[in-house]
């Protein structure tokens, strides 16, 4: 388990060493944990990177993109992408515009959630609107821009996609098509909800690798993360509260980016799920992943986000 002064260190040795102008897709990254790893990206590639974040707030995403060492190397910028992830249509239309123009994606890092407490509630393409979010809109953007993650492998580039979610936490085994649904999942309560959420993450990305073994695929638990999702997670205490306690105890986005950076940058191997913890530590896989589950996750999945 690396130090915090450890993950800076190797993120700058690594970052600073690369021969060729990486790039890289944050989606997820105009606030929070994303915001963190794009930003310590951009610092020890000092700004000599296609660095491409993708949200809702063109506002947030200027003022990130701003503070970024200024590129000089030729190929090199930075760039925002807008998109509402919870259409999968959205998606589609930028991962249609980047496959139009980028040569190659070295890193793909995906750090979109949405935290509520209203219940189940239908996109207008029919899906639940947390999965379509934290889970169906990433592997729309993953199965996408394969194309491009190959174009770089086949280059002997880096090419590596990273969920940061939660690698490792409790989960349960899927074992029937009522594990998938997700209006019964709402009537069993939100814990029920959100260890699904953990599930079929960590689940799905193990259907994944078996079909494309050739990728470096990562996983990560950040922990808690003084974040501006928290307040959601207990919208029964005042924010300040919660963002006096969080300030407390939890770790900030820029601290957190260094560890999710490290584990992206450390990671190394093909045909598995490499999982880590907060920071940096490597997670095992969680004993409740059955084949039966997976494939029965995979089809559920691959049918949700083909059809819209």
């Amino acid at each position: 388990m690396p130090s915090l002064s450890e993950a800076r260190a190797y993120n700058a040795s690594v970052l600073s060493k690369v021969p060729t102008v990486p790039v890289a897709l944050f989606v997820g990254g105009t606030s929070g944990i994303g915001q963190g790893t794009a930003e310590a990206f951009a610092r020890y590639t000092n700004g000599n990177a296609h660095i491409i974040i993708c949200g809702r707030n063109r506002e947030a995403a200027e003022r990130i993109i701003a503070s970024f060492p200024k590129p000089t190397a030729a190929g090199a910028k930075h760039e925002f992408v807008q998109c509402d992830v919870s259409l999968m249509r959205n998606v589609r239309a930028v991962t249609a515009d980047l496959i139009s123009r980028l040569p190659k994606l070295n890193y793909l890092v995906l750090s979109t959630a949405f935290v509520d407490y209203k219940g189940y509630q239908p996109t207008e393409e029919g899906l639940d609107k947390k999965r379509a979010v934290a889970y169906f809109s990433r592997w729309r953007f993953t199965l996408d821009l394969l194309p491009l993650l190959r174009q770089a492998q086949d280059t002997g580039e880096a090419a590596k996609v990273l969920f940061v979610y939660g690698a490792g936490q409790p989960g349960r085994k899927i074992e029937s098509d009522d594990d998938i649904d997700p209006v019964k999942a709402y009537k069993r309560g939100m814990g029920y909800v959100r260890t699904m959420g953990l599930t079929f993450m960590d689940t799905s990305l193990e259907a994944f690798v078996a079909e494309n073994p050739w990728l470096t695929t990562i996983h990560t638990w950040p922990g808690a993360v003084h974040t501006p999702i928290l307040p959601q997670i207990f919208p029964w205490l005042p924010s300040t509260i919660v963002s006096f306690i969080s300030w407390l105890l939890a770790r900030s986005p820029k601290d957190s980016g260094e560890f999710m950076l490290y584990a992206l940058l450390k990671a190394e191997g093909a045909g598995q799920v490499l999982r880590f913890g907060e920071t940096g530590e490597p997670v095992q896989r969680p004993d409740y992943i059955t084949t039966e589950g997976q494939e029965r996750l995979w089809k559920y999945t691959l049918e949700a986000i083909s059809v819209r």
